[in-house]
């Protein structure tokens, strides 16, 4: 069964550490828009402040990432 916490427990932070590809979403604040979700992630490009932060170097790639909502306007 999934579980949910309220922040970051301690013995998670190695495991998510150690994912090599995580997931970014962003959604407009119009209900007809739609949302963006992105692969990202090289090793040691997520990092964990603390219990209730964490951050992520945003690398640039090709300059032209392929998102789902990128992939379905060209379509």
């Amino acid at each position: 069964m999934p579980e949910s916490f309220e922040s970051i427990p301690n013995h998670l932070i190695p495991w998510l550490l150690d994912q090599e590809v995580f997931w970014v979403a962003s959604a407009p604040l119009s209900k007809d828009g739609r949302v963006n979700l992105s692969p990202k992630g090289l090793k040691g490009s997520f990092r964990v402040n603390n219990a209730n932060e964490v951050w992520y170097e945003d690398l640039m790639g090709s300059g032209e990432p392929l998102t789902w909502g990128r992939l379905v306007r060209k379509l």
